[in-house]
């Protein structure tokens, strides 16, 4: 579930504004907001709302920090967000990471700025190519679509009235995954080094693609996959297979893979995203099944693509979110004419 933090946050300070708790709304006026998965508890899904506000207020507040974490959490409480099987029960309070004066920094994005250059709940991988591929590494894009994949595009995705080199590290700063699309001119470019760089000193994995030229430097200790530079989105089954074999990224990438199933405008992005699903159906919650049975329902491009509702009934079925009796199923899941 994308849960709208910034709503959230404004009207929780909007609460404690009025009850006069000014220091607990000030923290959620400063800061940064976040969610993150805790557990999964007695068939719910628990979120925590993760507040980092300047290093400089954490520390003057700090000895304070679990009161006032606790004041925010409450009435996180009344604000009736319990839904779907998932909910946001805990709130944590952490400094923003800083450096001191005269260091080089790369801006935090905002929650505003991270829905400007991603698609939620999908997994953000930043396509790190030169200009002379742009038209290649946009078909790739597209092509990772089903898989629940939103690709950042620098050409593509900045928007007209933004800072473009603001923007680039946005998405740096927010990525799970790059993917490094390695042509012969690629080691000439004036940012892509720096895009692989700024990936491996933040520890995010990285896919090196040859594209006629190999790997080198920090990225020739690994094996590259081979692409073709003008049919970049052949690869995109491979990439994917990479994200998919990274276990903290798992669960991401099974909410992308629901999320754009949900969405699917053909038969066939339908079918590829849920052989995907099927893979990873372990990492499934119960609000993503029931997701995908609505989804079965509602979305045409599901609902009449050849056995992907039958596979979306056998997983709901073996994870008891909906009876084994046809009638059942059809009754309270899925419209009359949907076959099983």
């Amino acid at each position: 579930m994308a849960f709208e933090t910034e709503k959230i946050r404004h009207t929780l300070s909007t609460i404690l504004h009025t009850q006069g708790e000014a220091i607990a709304a000030e923290v959620l006026d400063i800061s940064r907001v976040e969610t993150s998965f805790v557990e999964h508890d007695f068939n719910q899904d628990i979120y925590s709302l993760d507040l980092r506000i300047p290093t400089v207020r954490f520390a003057q507040l700090e000895k304070d920090i679990e009161k006032i974490a606790r004041k925010i959490q409450d009435k996180l409480g009344k604000l009736g967000l319990d839904r779907d099987g998932e909910y946001i029960g805990i709130v944590r309070i952490y400094p923003e990471l800083s450096v001191g004066p005269g260091a080089i920094t790369v801006p935090v994005p905002t929650q505003t700025d991270e829905k400007r250059i991603w698609k939620p709940g999908r997994i953000r991988l930043f396509l790190s190519h030169i200009s002379r591929i742009k038209g290649p590494t946009s078909e790739l894009k597209k092509a990772l679509v089903p898989f629940g994949v939103d690709a950042f595009v620098a050409h593509e995705d900045i928007q007209p009235t933004q800072l473009w080199h603001r923007e680039i590290e946005f998405a740096l700063r927010s990525m799970d995954i790059l993917c490094a699309l390695i042509t012969d001119d690629f080691i000439k470019s004036q940012w892509t080094d720096q895009e692989v760089g700024f990936a491996l000193g933040r520890g995010i994995p990285v896919i090196a693609v040859s594209c006629g030229a190999d790997p080198y430097g920090l990225l020739g200790k690994h094996q590259a996959l081979r692409a073709d530079a003008t049919k970049l989105a052949a690869s995109a089954t491979r990439i994917v297979d990479i994200i998919a074999a990274q276990d903290h990224l798992k669960s991401r990438l099974t909410e992308g893979l629901v999320e754009a199933l949900a969405s699917a405008i053909s038969f066939q992005d339908a079918k590829v995203g849920m052989k995907r699903i099927s893979d990873l159906q372990s990492h499934l919650s119960d609000a993503q099944i029931r997701k995908l049975l609505d989804a079965a329902r509602d979305n045409s491009q599901v609902r009449d693509a050849h056995g992907v509702v039958s596979q979306i009934q056998n997983i709901a079925v073996k994870r008891k979110v909906i009876s084994p009796t046809p009638q059942q199923v059809t009754a309270k899941d899925f419209d009359d004419d949907i076959p099983f």
